[in-house]
């Protein structure tokens, strides 16, 4: 196991009947995430889809999808409750850190050819609540050194830190 994101699964089978489940979703070196049900430990959900290591995950805060970044240089965004690919974005280096900014309208990638690339989201309204769309490749920030993580602000969502492997705290 490589990599691990809790998250909260809502299933809408009906309006009237909302149920929330709590996953813990591991991402591994034989290219498997499995989500487990951390209130059924016989429930599982496997996603298979990449070709390499499972480097990072993240909750896509929408109780559906999640995002996963690998080594085979792609990040994938999963449909969850229907246990399949809802898009592939390919990048230009293995994927090591994923990032969703405050309001959830971006995220961001951080990859081994020293980039850290922002991603639009955009959403439809469905079943009540937001279901991510279309995903763009807004911008890619070329850094001096590589990225090794990154915050967003609380105060301006807009404001993102990263720290860098060559000991420097920068802003994007």
């Amino acid at each position: 196991v490589i990599s691990l994101c809790s998250m909260t699964l809502i299933d809408k089978m009906s309006i009237e009947s909302l149920q929330k489940e709590m996953y813990l979703a591991s991402g591994a070196a034989d290219k498997n995430i499995i989500l487990w049900n951390l209130n059924d430990e016989n429930d599982t959900i496997a996603l298979r889809g990449h070709d390499d290591a499972i480097t990072c995950l993240m909750d896509a805060l929408d109780g559906r999808n999640l995002v996963s970044g690998s080594a085979d240089r792609k990040i994938i965004v999963w449909d969850v409750l229907k246990g399949k690919i809802l898009t592939i974005l390919p990048c230009n280096g293995s994927i090591y850190y994923l990032h969703f900014m405050k309001d959830a309208s971006k995220f961001l990638s951080c990859d081994y050819s020293q980039a850290v690339n922002v991603w639009k989201i955009e959403y439809m309204r469905s079943e009540g609540s937001n279901i991510i769309n279309k995903i763009t490749l807004e911008k890619v920030i070329l850094t001096k050194s590589r990225v090794i993580s990154l915050n967003s602000g609380y105060a301006n969502p807009n404001l993102v830190v990263g720290g860098c492997e060559d000991k420097i705290i920068r802003y994007f």
